[in-house]
């Protein structure tokens, strides 16, 4: 007689995703829009977890502040069955930077932009400065 043929071992039908949070530089009252496949998902600042099916799937994460949304960063991922992968998201410094979605942590988006726009700021900040200055010893010495 034929054996009969064993069980394959119980293999878990779905993986997980986590996204991890950041919104860095973003608006004190904003919050960040998780998206998987288009819905979006419950989540908070710091690591979330999502079950979800094997295969490819679409994640897009952006600050959402007073009901206008920036900093979007998309990512495409496939997920195998019992995988846990890892995404990390940091929102922007600025309203017109992008975030960053990785699959490693990464700095803060947008600071050079930030410290490029305040660095004009400073040197005509200080040049008027000098220039009222060196107005007021010119009329004091008249």
């Amino acid at each position: 007689m034929g054996e009969q043929p064993q069980d394959a071992p119980d293999q878990p039908a779905f993986g997980t995703l986590v996204v991890n949070v950041n919104r860095y530089g973003s608006p004190r009252r904003s919050k960040v829009n998780v998206m998987v496949d288009g819905v979006r998902m419950v989540n908070a600042e710091g690591p979330n977890a999502f079950t979800l099916p094997p295969g490819r799937h679409m994640v897009s994460c952006e600050v959402n502040a007073a009901g206008r949304t920036f900093g979007q960063a998309d990512m495409a991922l496939d997920l195998g069955p019992g995988q846990v992968t890892h995404v990390f998201f940091t929102g922007p410094a600025g309203l017109n930077a992008p975030g960053v979605l990785a699959y490693q942590p990464v700095g803060h988006p947008g600071r050079a932009t930030r410290l490029a726009c305040l660095l004009p700021a400073l040197i005509i900040c200080l040049g008027s400065v000098a220039l009222i200055i060196g107005l007021a010893v010119y009329m004091t010495r008249r």
